[in-house]
Protein backbone atom coordinates (compact mmCIF):
# COMPACT_ATOMS: atom_id res chain seq x y z
CA UNK A 1 0.00 0.00 0.00
CA UNK A 2 2.99 2.29 -0.10
CA UNK A 3 4.43 4.68 2.47
CA UNK A 4 2.54 7.48 4.19
CA UNK A 5 3.77 10.92 3.18
CA UNK A 6 2.90 12.34 6.60
CA UNK A 7 4.21 9.66 9.02
CA UNK A 8 6.93 8.22 6.73
CA UNK A 9 5.85 4.74 7.84
CA UNK A 10 4.58 1.91 5.63
CA UNK A 11 0.80 1.94 5.44
CA UNK A 12 0.63 -1.60 6.80
CA UNK A 13 2.54 -0.51 9.92
CA UNK A 14 0.34 2.52 10.57
CA UNK A 15 -2.88 0.58 10.06
CA UNK A 16 -1.71 -2.32 12.23
CA UNK A 17 -1.02 0.14 15.05
CA UNK A 18 -4.25 2.12 14.70
CA UNK A 19 -6.86 -0.51 13.87
CA UNK A 20 -6.81 -2.43 17.22
CA UNK A 21 -7.63 0.82 19.07
CA UNK A 22 -10.80 1.27 17.03
CA UNK A 23 -11.67 -2.42 17.19
CA UNK A 24 -11.47 -2.35 20.99
CA UNK A 25 -13.66 0.75 21.12
CA UNK A 26 -16.41 -0.53 18.82
CA UNK A 27 -16.43 -4.04 20.33
CA UNK A 28 -17.05 -2.74 23.84
CA UNK A 29 -19.57 -0.27 22.42
CA UNK A 30 -21.48 -3.07 20.73
CA UNK A 31 -21.59 -5.08 23.98
CA UNK A 32 -22.99 -2.08 25.86
CA UNK A 33 -25.49 -1.28 23.09
CA UNK A 34 -26.68 -4.90 23.09
CA UNK A 35 -27.24 -4.92 26.84
CA UNK A 36 -29.18 -1.64 26.79
CA UNK A 37 -31.02 -2.25 23.51
CA UNK A 38 -32.15 -5.84 24.06
CA UNK A 39 -33.16 -5.29 27.69
CA UNK A 40 -35.12 -2.13 26.87
CA UNK A 41 -36.70 -3.68 23.77
CA UNK A 42 -37.94 -6.67 25.76
CA UNK A 43 -39.41 -4.36 28.42
CA UNK A 44 -41.22 -2.39 25.72
CA UNK A 45 -42.67 -5.59 24.27
CA UNK A 46 -43.86 -7.26 27.48
CA UNK A 47 -45.06 -4.05 29.19
CA UNK A 48 -46.41 -1.91 26.33
CA UNK A 49 -48.40 0.56 28.46
CA UNK A 50 -46.08 1.00 31.42
CA UNK A 51 -44.07 4.09 32.35
CA UNK A 52 -40.95 2.18 31.24
CA UNK A 53 -42.39 1.88 27.74
CA UNK A 54 -42.96 5.64 27.48
CA UNK A 55 -39.51 6.46 28.86
CA UNK A 56 -37.76 4.00 26.53
CA UNK A 57 -39.66 5.28 23.50
CA UNK A 58 -38.50 8.84 24.20
CA UNK A 59 -34.96 7.63 24.79
CA UNK A 60 -34.88 5.59 21.56
CA UNK A 61 -36.01 8.63 19.56
CA UNK A 62 -33.34 10.83 21.14
CA UNK A 63 -30.62 8.20 20.74
CA UNK A 64 -31.37 7.84 17.05
CA UNK A 65 -31.56 11.56 16.28
CA UNK A 66 -28.67 13.13 18.23
CA UNK A 67 -25.20 13.16 16.60
CA UNK A 68 -22.74 11.07 18.60
CA UNK A 69 -19.98 13.71 18.46
CA UNK A 70 -22.35 16.30 19.96
CA UNK A 71 -23.28 13.93 22.78
CA UNK A 72 -19.58 13.25 23.33
CA UNK A 73 -18.85 16.95 23.70
CA UNK A 74 -21.84 17.32 26.02
CA UNK A 75 -20.65 14.46 28.26
CA UNK A 76 -17.13 15.89 28.33
CA UNK A 77 -18.48 19.26 29.44
CA UNK A 78 -20.71 17.80 32.16
CA UNK A 79 -18.69 14.85 33.46
CA UNK A 80 -15.16 16.20 33.03
CA UNK A 81 -15.33 20.00 33.04
CA UNK A 82 -18.12 20.47 35.58
CA UNK A 83 -18.12 17.33 37.74
CA UNK A 84 -14.53 16.07 37.19
CA UNK A 85 -15.58 12.42 37.59
CA UNK A 86 -13.88 11.17 34.40
CA UNK A 87 -10.30 11.61 33.16
CA UNK A 88 -9.48 14.16 30.44
CA UNK A 89 -10.23 12.99 26.89
CA UNK A 90 -6.62 12.68 25.78
CA UNK A 91 -6.45 9.25 24.19
CA UNK A 92 -6.36 5.63 25.28
CA UNK A 93 -4.24 6.13 28.42
CA UNK A 94 -3.36 8.85 30.92
CA UNK A 95 -0.41 10.93 29.79
CA UNK A 96 1.80 9.56 32.60
CA UNK A 97 1.06 5.89 31.82
CA UNK A 98 3.07 3.95 29.24
CA UNK A 99 1.33 1.49 26.88
CA UNK A 100 1.61 -2.22 27.69
CA UNK A 101 3.59 -4.70 25.64
CA UNK A 102 1.60 -5.15 22.43
CA UNK A 103 0.10 -8.62 22.08
CA UNK A 104 -3.42 -8.13 20.74
CA UNK A 105 -3.47 -4.32 20.46
CA UNK A 106 -6.33 -4.14 22.98
CA UNK A 107 -4.91 -2.27 25.98
CA UNK A 108 -7.39 -3.92 28.35
CA UNK A 109 -6.46 -7.44 27.26
CA UNK A 110 -2.72 -6.76 26.91
CA UNK A 111 -2.54 -5.22 30.39
CA UNK A 112 -4.22 -8.31 31.86
CA UNK A 113 -1.93 -10.68 29.97
CA UNK A 114 1.16 -8.79 31.16
CA UNK A 115 -0.15 -8.18 34.69
CA UNK A 116 0.07 -4.38 34.33
CA UNK A 117 -2.88 -3.30 36.49
CA UNK A 118 -2.09 0.40 36.32
CA UNK A 119 -2.53 0.32 32.56
CA UNK A 120 -5.71 -1.73 32.95
CA UNK A 121 -7.45 0.79 35.19
CA UNK A 122 -6.20 3.70 33.12
CA UNK A 123 -7.47 2.14 29.87
CA UNK A 124 -10.86 1.34 31.43
CA UNK A 125 -11.18 4.91 32.69
CA UNK A 126 -10.34 6.32 29.26
CA UNK A 127 -12.70 3.89 27.52
CA UNK A 128 -15.67 4.74 29.70
CA UNK A 129 -16.76 8.03 28.13
CA UNK A 130 -16.40 7.18 24.40
CA UNK A 131 -17.97 3.73 24.91
CA UNK A 132 -20.77 5.27 26.98
CA UNK A 133 -21.42 7.89 24.28
CA UNK A 134 -21.45 5.47 21.35
CA UNK A 135 -23.37 2.84 23.34
CA UNK A 136 -26.19 5.26 24.11
CA UNK A 137 -26.40 6.37 20.48
CA UNK A 138 -26.30 2.95 18.84
CA UNK A 139 -28.55 1.16 21.34
CA UNK A 140 -31.56 2.96 19.83
CA UNK A 141 -31.75 0.91 16.59
CA UNK A 142 -31.24 -2.34 18.53
CA UNK A 143 -33.99 -1.32 20.92
CA UNK A 144 -36.49 -0.62 18.14
CA UNK A 145 -35.65 -3.85 16.30
CA UNK A 146 -35.91 -5.93 19.50
CA UNK A 147 -39.23 -4.37 20.46
CA UNK A 148 -40.74 -5.01 17.03
CA UNK A 149 -39.68 -8.65 16.71
CA UNK A 150 -40.54 -9.42 20.33
CA UNK A 151 -44.07 -8.04 19.95
CA UNK A 152 -44.56 -10.26 16.89
CA UNK A 153 -43.16 -13.27 18.76
CA UNK A 154 -45.36 -12.71 21.81
CA UNK A 155 -48.49 -12.83 19.65
CA UNK A 156 -47.37 -15.88 17.64
CA UNK A 157 -49.46 -19.05 17.61
CA UNK A 158 -46.80 -21.20 19.26
CA UNK A 159 -46.76 -18.86 22.29
CA UNK A 160 -50.52 -19.14 22.76
CA UNK A 161 -50.23 -22.90 22.38
CA UNK A 162 -47.41 -23.07 24.96
CA UNK A 163 -49.49 -21.11 27.45
CA UNK A 164 -52.53 -23.30 26.73
CA UNK A 165 -50.39 -26.35 27.54
CA UNK A 166 -49.71 -24.88 30.98
CA UNK A 167 -46.02 -24.05 30.54
CA UNK A 168 -44.57 -21.56 33.00
CA UNK A 169 -44.05 -17.96 31.92
CA UNK A 170 -40.30 -18.38 32.30
CA UNK A 171 -40.21 -21.25 29.80
CA UNK A 172 -42.55 -19.40 27.43
CA UNK A 173 -40.25 -16.36 27.61
CA UNK A 174 -37.27 -18.55 26.68
CA UNK A 175 -39.17 -19.75 23.59
CA UNK A 176 -39.96 -16.15 22.69
CA UNK A 177 -36.34 -15.04 23.10
CA UNK A 178 -34.97 -18.00 21.13
CA UNK A 179 -37.23 -17.31 18.14
CA UNK A 180 -37.59 -13.54 18.38
CA UNK A 181 -33.96 -12.50 18.69
CA UNK A 182 -32.76 -14.13 15.46
CA UNK A 183 -33.40 -10.99 13.33
CA UNK A 184 -31.68 -8.90 16.02
CA UNK A 185 -28.52 -11.01 15.74
CA UNK A 186 -28.49 -10.46 11.97
CA UNK A 187 -28.98 -6.73 12.47
CA UNK A 188 -26.15 -6.59 15.01
CA UNK A 189 -23.73 -8.01 12.44
CA UNK A 190 -24.59 -5.14 10.09
CA UNK A 191 -24.37 -2.61 12.93
CA UNK A 192 -20.86 -3.78 13.88
CA UNK A 193 -19.56 -2.74 10.47
CA UNK A 194 -21.48 0.54 10.65
CA UNK A 195 -19.83 1.30 14.00
CA UNK A 196 -16.46 1.49 12.28
CA UNK A 197 -17.59 4.65 10.53
CA UNK A 198 -19.69 5.88 13.45
CA UNK A 199 -16.67 5.90 15.74
CA UNK A 200 -14.65 8.20 13.46
CA UNK A 201 -15.86 11.53 14.88
CA UNK A 202 -15.86 10.15 18.43
CA UNK A 203 -12.19 9.26 17.99
CA UNK A 204 -11.52 12.81 16.89
CA UNK A 205 -13.41 14.27 19.86
CA UNK A 206 -11.62 12.07 22.40
CA UNK A 207 -8.20 12.08 20.71
CA UNK A 208 -8.39 8.30 20.50
CA UNK A 209 -5.65 7.81 17.93
CA UNK A 210 -7.45 4.97 16.21
CA UNK A 211 -8.31 3.95 12.68
CA UNK A 212 -11.01 6.60 12.20
CA UNK A 213 -8.87 9.48 13.40
CA UNK A 214 -6.07 8.25 11.15
CA UNK A 215 -8.42 8.54 8.17
CA UNK A 216 -9.43 12.09 9.12
CA UNK A 217 -5.78 13.14 9.47
CA UNK A 218 -4.99 11.56 6.10
CA UNK A 219 -7.73 13.63 4.43
CA UNK A 220 -6.64 16.85 6.15
CA UNK A 221 -2.97 16.28 5.21
CA UNK A 222 -3.86 15.15 1.65
CA UNK A 223 -1.99 11.91 2.32
CA UNK A 224 -3.44 9.99 -0.61
CA UNK A 225 -1.74 6.67 0.08
CA UNK A 226 -3.02 6.74 3.67
CA UNK A 227 -6.53 7.48 2.42
CA UNK A 228 -6.25 4.57 0.00
CA UNK A 229 -5.09 2.18 2.74
CA UNK A 230 -7.80 3.40 5.11
CA UNK A 231 -10.57 2.85 2.57
CA UNK A 232 -9.25 -0.58 1.61
CA UNK A 233 -9.18 -1.85 5.20
CA UNK A 234 -12.62 -0.35 5.94
CA UNK A 235 -14.10 -2.05 2.88
CA UNK A 236 -12.56 -5.41 3.81
CA UNK A 237 -13.85 -5.10 7.38
CA UNK A 238 -17.41 -4.43 6.20
CA UNK A 239 -17.51 -7.32 3.72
Amino acid sequence: MGTSWFTSNPESTDLAQRFPATLELITLTLIMALIIGITSGILMAIKPTSIWDKFIRVYSLLAGSMPEFWMGLLFIYVLYVKLAVVPPPLGRLDILVSPPTMITGFYTIDSILTGNWQVLWSSIAQLFLPVFTLGLCFSGPIMKMTSTVMKDAINADYVWYARACGLSEGKVLRYILKNGLTPVITFVGILYGFLLGGATLIEQVFGWGGFGQYGIQAVINKDYLAIQGHMLVAALFCM
